[in-house]
């Protein structure tokens, strides 16, 4: 029926559909006299995390998605269980969102999934220093280099307090602090933590581990500068 009166109607990948607003409405207002507004936005925040790629590729292919993303940022849960997956989309979307060019909205999605998973998981959780570093990436790529500094030196320090100075999840926050050193032009402290990295991860990870490559190779393109 809802065909009929063209309510919705099929795109032309046939795998998307479109609804008319006054649908939309009848719907929300349904799901509200009956108690169900909970449980439909729960189930919305999960079908959500569900349909997003879960790493770098794909997002191209789920730019129909996006809409329901910003709607999801309006609509923030309140159960820890939903939250968290909330925050989970939050910080995968972010990225992408930043490299469209929308400094702004990706720098909310990566505070408030940074602030849920402080709140719910502890400041030392490996998904919340995700947040937190993914947070600094932003940062920087706005040059907003003082933010990004102060915020990395929090997580380095946090990382080595809860798992020390040798774990790879610490060299990693470490790579990523000289970074920030080096866009802002001061070689001596990059070069420090990058020598640090190198040494420390040889004497404690494989050759060809990703954090003593990325190490390397700062390292020399600080010697090259």
């Amino acid at each position: 029926m809802l065909l009929a009166f063209s309510f919705v109607s099929s795109t032309a990948s046939g795998s998307e559909w479109t609804m008319n607003r006054l649908v939309q409405d009848t719907m929300q207002m349904w799901i509200k006299s009956h108690n169900g507004f909970k449980k439909a936005q729960e189930q919305f925040i999960y079908n959500l995390s569900a349909a997003l790629p879960s790493g770098g590729d794909g997002w191209a292919e789920s730019l129909s998605l996006f809409p329901h993303v910003q709607c999801a940022l309006k609509q923030k849960p309140k159960t820890e269980r939903v939250l968290l997956e909330w925050a989970d989309i939050m910080i995968r979307v972010a990225p992408y969102v930043g490299s469209s060019g929308d400094g702004l909205r990706d720098e909310i999605m990566a505070t408030e999934s940074l602030r849920v998973r402080t709140k719910y998981l502890g400041k030392d959780s490996l998904r919340t220093m995700h947040s937190q570093l993914e947070l600094v990436e932003l940062l920087r790529h706005s040059e907003r280099f003082s933010e990004a500094e102060e915020l990395g030196l929090d997580l380095m320090e946090t990382s080595t307090a809860a798992r020390g100075s040798d774990h790879p999840t610490t060299l990693h926050t470490k790579n990523d602090l000289s970074y920030t050193y080096y866009k802002q032009s001061h070689f001596v402290k990059p070069e420090e933590l990058m020598l640090g990295v190198i040494t420390t991860g040889k004497a404690k990870l494989v050759q060809d581990h990703p954090v003593i490559l990325d190490a390397i190779g700062h390292l020399a393109t600080t010697f090259y500068l």
